[in-house]
């Protein structure tokens, strides 16, 4: 979570149905919206530029394989 420069609101990541997007939410009790509109993927940090005007995200899948070792008799 971050406060944008002006100090007026706040931007976060939520996931819903394994998807992140970043909200942003006014802090004077009207309704957020949505920033950012990923259909995929997980975002693990997010920056706002000193002037507000810009957003950093990083954002990516987590990707991991299973294997299973099982032993065979002769």
């Amino acid at each position: 979570m971050r406060f944008t420069s002006d100090g007026r609101s706040v931007v976060y990541a939520t996931r819903e149905n394994g998807v992140d997007n970043i909200w942003m939410q006014p802090l004077d009790g009207s309704a957020g919206h949505q920033v950012t509109d990923f259909k995929s993927g997980r975002i693990w940090s997010v920056d706002l530029s000193p002037d507000g005007k810009n957003l950093a995200v990083l954002h990516g899948n987590y990707d991991s394989d299973v294997v299973l070792l099982q032993e065979t008799k002769p």
